[in-house]
């Protein structure tokens, strides 16, 4: 049974990428993240100034106000929450081992031993520097791969191949142009109402 195994201790530099590549993985998200600004600075202007009739030297500073606090939610979300999330989880201060193979991932630390099935994950998004595996579907999690883990190019493809053949190929598509069809098919278990007595 071919299998590739890796050994790294995440760097909190490593899980920040890790989290933006989650965040930003496609165009579609990065296009909303940064054309957000100008666009919401353009649309406050128009309605203070002609909306409400605020001359434009108050009309200025409010949207710059706006567009500030903006980006501290930017940086907030992406640089202090991905750190406090680092920092305060016990699982990032070990080295780990995994341990792919064609039908599970093992991992190891100090603290945790377990095999999970490929199933758990829903995707693999590449980064420059770090493979991010994702899995969850309305609150994405990851687990973030360093691509410095790999000992050999032959193992980083055999880890693609492993992932890319046992991933839900319905999942496949990151950013679907329709509402996903678990949501489209959605039918309650139980068509009766609660009983409020």
């Amino acid at each position: 049974m071919e299998l590739v195994t890796v050994n790294f201790k995440l760097a909190e530099r490593e899980f920040l990428a890790a989290c933006r590549v989650l965040t930003l993985g496609g165009a579609r998200q990065k296009l909303r993240v940064f054309a957000a600004p100008p666009v919401w600075a353009a649309a406050m202007t128009a309605l203070l100034t002609l909306g409400f009739g605020y001359p434009p030297t108050v009309a200025l500073p409010l949207t710059l106000s706006a567009v500030s606090l903006l980006a501290a939610l930017y940086y907030f979300s992406f640089v202090v929450l991905p750190r406090r999330s680092f920092r305060g989880d016990r699982k990032f201060r070990d080295p780990v081992t995994f341990t792919f193979t064609g039908d599970h991932i093992f991992v190891r630390t100090k603290l945790v031993e377990s095999r999970m099935d490929w199933r758990l994950y829903s995707d693999l998004l590449e980064g420059r520097d770090c493979y991010v595996l994702v899995y969850g579907k309305d609150i994405r999690l990851l687990t973030p791969i360093p691509k410095r883990a790999f000992r050999t190019p032959g193992d980083e493809q055999a880890f693609r191949a492993f992932a890319l053949s046992r991933l839900d190929k319905k999942l496949e598509a990151r950013w679907p142009e329709a509402v996903a069809p678990a949501e489209q098919d959605y039918t309650p278990a139980d068509l009766q109402p609660p009983d409020w007595r």
